[in-house]
């Protein structure tokens, strides 16, 4: 296999390690291949050297088992943290993720009928004294056009700042979503 394939199965065989070790693990054996390679070798015959990659991470985990000998398995420590952490995510965080997505939701909803309102207010009193329309106003033309302006510039208002703020919300799950890849990861 080559070099490339060797080190991908190497990592995925470590990856209960933590990232630091498997770095500096793959920057030795990127160095065997460096240095088989300037012998002649071609990348199939200094895996094959090597051995495969699933047997020399079962070395390095055993050999780290030794030096921590009272450390738990690390990949049960691992699941058992991702599922805290999904209980925790699942009852504390997801509910008021929705209920702010709800809310952002409704501001742009409330923006967009905020603008059609006031389009419709402006026609109908600008159109009534030409056209015999059904619908009454119960104030003045000029009111209703003053209204209809007015509800047109805080739909657009609305709309600006509920724009502003669904960038800010995701920003926030953005980041709270990488904090928790890297809690997971170490």
């Amino acid at each position: 296999m080559n070099k490339k394939e060797y080190m991908r199965r190497l990592n995925e065989a470590l990856a209960v390690l933590p990232t630091h070790e498997r770095e500096e693990i793959a920057n030795d054996y990127s160095e065997h291949f460096i240095i088989g390679a300037e012998n002649g070798q071609t990348e199939d015959a200094i895996s094959l050297n090597l051995g495969s990659p699933e047997s020399l991470a079962e070395q390095y985990l055993a050999d780290e088992a030794k030096k921590n000998p009272n450390e738990v398995d690390n990949s049960k420590s691992k699941l058992v943290m991702k599922i805290c952490l999904l209980l925790v995510n699942l009852v504390f965080v997801i509910g008021p993720f929705l209920g702010i997505g709800g809310v952002l939701i409704g501001f742009f909803v409330v923006s967009v009928v905020l603008v059609i309102g006031g389009g419709l207010s402006i026609i109908v009193a600008a159109l009534s004294p030409f056209i015999s329309i059904a619908i009454t106003l119960p104030f003045s033309n000029i009111t209703a056009i003053l209204f209809g302006v007015g509800a047109i510039i805080g739909g657009v208002l609305l709309f600006v700042t509920s724009f502003f703020l669904s960038k800010l919300f995701f920003k926030g799950v953005q980041t709270y979503i990488n904090y928790m890849k890297k809690l997971i990861d170490n």
